[in-house]
Protein backbone atom coordinates (compact mmCIF):
# COMPACT_ATOMS: atom_id res chain seq x y z
CA UNK A 1 0.00 0.00 0.00
CA UNK A 2 1.57 3.42 -1.10
CA UNK A 3 1.79 5.83 1.93
CA UNK A 4 2.58 8.63 0.37
CA UNK A 5 5.27 9.93 -2.03
CA UNK A 6 6.69 13.10 -3.88
CA UNK A 7 8.71 13.53 -6.68
CA UNK A 8 11.74 11.35 -5.65
CA UNK A 9 10.39 9.44 -2.67
CA UNK A 10 8.04 6.89 -1.82
CA UNK A 11 7.22 5.63 1.09
CA UNK A 12 4.86 1.98 0.78
CA UNK A 13 3.61 -0.45 4.05
CA UNK A 14 4.03 -3.89 2.46
CA UNK A 15 2.33 -6.68 3.95
CA UNK A 16 3.76 -10.61 2.86
CA UNK A 17 1.16 -13.19 4.00
CA UNK A 18 2.59 -16.78 4.92
CA UNK A 19 4.19 -18.52 1.50
CA UNK A 20 4.82 -15.34 -0.07
CA UNK A 21 8.04 -14.21 -2.23
CA UNK A 22 9.88 -11.69 -4.25
CA UNK A 23 12.53 -13.25 -6.55
CA UNK A 24 16.05 -11.61 -7.12
CA UNK A 25 15.69 -8.36 -8.76
CA UNK A 26 17.79 -4.75 -9.10
CA UNK A 27 15.00 -1.77 -9.09
CA UNK A 28 16.79 0.84 -11.20
CA UNK A 29 16.27 4.05 -11.83
CA UNK A 30 17.20 5.71 -15.13
CA UNK A 31 19.51 8.35 -14.78
CA UNK A 32 19.56 8.31 -10.48
CA UNK A 33 20.76 6.72 -8.06
CA UNK A 34 18.25 4.54 -5.93
CA UNK A 35 18.29 4.45 -2.23
CA UNK A 36 15.78 2.23 0.15
CA UNK A 37 15.14 1.79 3.77
CA UNK A 38 13.14 -1.31 4.77
CA UNK A 39 12.02 -1.67 8.47
CA UNK A 40 10.53 -4.99 9.68
CA UNK A 41 7.49 -4.02 11.67
CA UNK A 42 6.33 -7.81 12.08
CA UNK A 43 7.77 -11.31 10.88
CA UNK A 44 11.49 -12.14 10.80
CA UNK A 45 14.04 -9.44 9.55
CA UNK A 46 16.17 -11.94 8.45
CA UNK A 47 13.58 -12.91 5.37
CA UNK A 48 15.34 -10.04 3.26
CA UNK A 49 18.43 -11.08 1.58
CA UNK A 50 20.71 -8.72 -0.11
CA UNK A 51 23.09 -10.29 -2.36
CA UNK A 52 25.61 -8.01 -1.86
CA UNK A 53 26.30 -5.05 0.88
CA UNK A 54 24.48 -3.01 2.64
CA UNK A 55 25.13 0.97 3.66
CA UNK A 56 23.88 0.02 6.88
CA UNK A 57 22.17 -2.37 8.63
CA UNK A 58 20.49 -3.29 11.88
CA UNK A 59 18.40 -6.04 13.81
CA UNK A 60 15.26 -4.73 12.17
CA UNK A 61 16.21 -2.39 9.06
CA UNK A 62 18.37 -2.22 6.21
CA UNK A 63 19.44 0.22 4.09
CA UNK A 64 20.62 -0.21 0.65
CA UNK A 65 20.82 0.56 -3.05
CA UNK A 66 18.02 -1.38 -4.74
CA UNK A 67 19.17 -0.51 -8.53
CA UNK A 68 22.99 -2.20 -7.08
CA UNK A 69 22.09 -4.98 -5.30
CA UNK A 70 20.53 -7.75 -6.45
CA UNK A 71 17.91 -8.34 -3.55
CA UNK A 72 14.94 -10.65 -2.84
CA UNK A 73 12.33 -12.01 0.01
CA UNK A 74 12.83 -15.43 0.56
CA UNK A 75 9.24 -17.37 1.63
CA UNK A 76 7.12 -15.97 4.25
CA UNK A 77 6.84 -18.24 7.03
CA UNK A 78 4.21 -15.95 9.14
CA UNK A 79 2.91 -12.91 8.21
CA UNK A 80 5.24 -9.86 7.63
CA UNK A 81 4.96 -5.89 7.66
CA UNK A 82 7.84 -3.66 6.03
CA UNK A 83 7.68 -0.35 5.72
CA UNK A 84 9.77 0.72 2.86
CA UNK A 85 10.78 4.24 2.21
CA UNK A 86 12.60 5.20 -1.33
CA UNK A 87 14.21 8.07 -2.58
CA UNK A 88 16.64 9.02 -5.84
CA UNK A 89 19.00 11.49 -5.87
CA UNK A 90 20.74 12.57 -9.43
CA UNK A 91 23.91 10.41 -10.49
CA UNK A 92 27.03 11.72 -9.87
Amino acid sequence: MLLAEGGSWDCYLLRFPVGSHVPTHHDPVRGRRHFRLNVTLRGAPESVELLGPAIARGHRWVLFRPDVVSHRLAPVERPRLELSIGWTRPAS
